[in-house]
């Protein structure tokens, strides 16, 4: 077993590489991502609660809790990635903003999408 577990750590190690200072414009590139996903998410978040209003004024606030409660985990991600807490892969792995980023709009979609299968559905029954 210590045979095949070293066997696999050699063969695989050929596909590691080492990073210990990041490519030039790495830094920008990164920041450029994070703000093109916190567009994205700034657009569809707003879309969340016009669709939520078009079909069901009074339950507003489904939409709002999921979105508080969702919010929690990317928003420390940020704090914690400001604050030099917490790193995501090192100088040229994927750095926290663009984690951040990518956990945001993934939430930010899945809200949007149950929306809009309320939506539909709510307008499939009328």
């Amino acid at each position: 077993m210590i045979f095949l577990s070293f066997l696999a750590l050699i063969l695989l190690s050929f596909n590691a590489n080492a990073c210990m200072i990041p490519p030039e414009g790495l830094a920008e590139k990164n920041i450029q991502q994070f703000l093109y996903l916190l567009t994205a998410s700034a657009v569809l978040l707003p879309l969340i609660f016009v669709v939520r209003f078009a079909h069901n004024k009074k339950r507003l606030w489904v939409p709002t809790l999921a979105v508080l409660s969702f919010f929690y985990v990317p928003f420390t991600s940020y704090i914690l990635e400001y604050a030099g807490l917490s790193g995501f892969g090192g100088a040229c792995g994927r750095p926290g903003l663009v984690h951040t980023g990518q956990v945001l709009l993934t939430g930010i979609s899945v809200i949007f999408a149950y929306e809009l299968f309320k939506y539909f559905k709510h307008r499939r029954t009328l």
